[in-house]
């Protein structure tokens, strides 16, 4: 991205650096657009901005709580436990990934739907972090897409509270996004899911995911040793893709299967 190659140059003391803006400026000039370079860049997208919503209006959720309300150890991103929560769809209307991000810790945990249903989706958040230690389980954050239009179901049982952003505003919850946009480096929406095994998946995502989900200088000096991959990888060679264990093991991974590795994270980062 060019934030990355913005903040390699930082890095090795380039003497005639330019910054992110730049290279997205040049990459949308006419000279850029001839040489097809923003069909390089992470979202491809043919012009800069935000797409129109041609007066498509989101639909109503039901006991909807603003993001506006949410703890204060929420937002600055304190305290362990809170979650921010997204669909990331691919090529056909049956392939679906749930991607869950902690915001403290950036720990993202993804799973397999077979549609956008929201009691569907409701049961894989359940899933997901139902088996998580209580401190664990503190708030979720969502955008106004109808699938999460079952929150209460999911407070019910876990005790996660959800908030939702305003309207049009999903860059509210801008790790979960920037998460899934490393995610579509490696996994297009071209892509067929069905081609991938669940454990392919679990390979996929962390290495799509391992410069972290910031944008800072620091965050990206992780992906400095990491060489470049294909985005076309097929599945039957994603393992090269895994990246290097961290302090708590594998860092994108299933919860129901990760206890443990909460249960340290809860000695080491849990703020009461």
């Amino acid at each position: 991205s060019p934030e990355q190659i913005a903040g390699r140059m930082e890095l090795e003391e380039v003497e005639h650096r330019v910054s992110a803006e730049s290279i997205y400026r040049h990459a949308y000039s006419p000279a850029g657009r001839q040489a097809g370079l923003p069909r390089q860049l992470a979202q491809r997208k043919a012009t800069r901005g935000r797409r129109r919503r041609n007066g498509r209006r989101e639909p109503a959720i039901p006991d909807r709580v603003s993001i506006h309300q949410r703890p204060t150890k929420a937002h600055l991103r304190s305290q362990f436990g809170h979650w921010e929560g997204d669909l990331v769809h691919f090529r056909r209307q049956r392939d679906i990934l749930l991607t869950l991000q902690e915001r403290k810790t950036r720990l993202t945990l993804a799973r397999r739907l077979l549609s956008k249903d929201a009691e569907l989706t409701a049961s894989a958040i359940v899933a997901e972090l139902g088996a998580l230690p209580a401190k664990a389980r503190r708030t979720i954050t969502h955008d106004n897409g109808g699938e999460f239009a079952r929150h209460a179901t999911v407070t019910a049982a876990t005790g996660v509270r959800a908030f939702f952003c305003d309207p049009h505003s999903p860059w509210q919850r801008g790790g979960i996004e920037n998460a899934n946009g490393l995610l579509r480096r490696d996994l297009p929406r071209k892509t067929s899911l069905g081609d991938y095994t669940d454990d392919d998946i679990d390979d996929v995502i962390p290495a799509c995911a391992g410069t972290g989900s910031g944008t800072s200088t620091q965050r990206l000096e992780n992906a400095w040793a990491t060489e470049p991959r294909s985005r076309h990888s097929p599945p039957t060679s994603v393992s090269h893709l895994k990246s290097e264990s961290s302090t708590y093991g594998h860092p994108f991974t299933r919860a129901e299967d990760d206890v443990e590795l909460f249960e340290k994270m809860e000695q080491d980062l849990m703020v009461a």
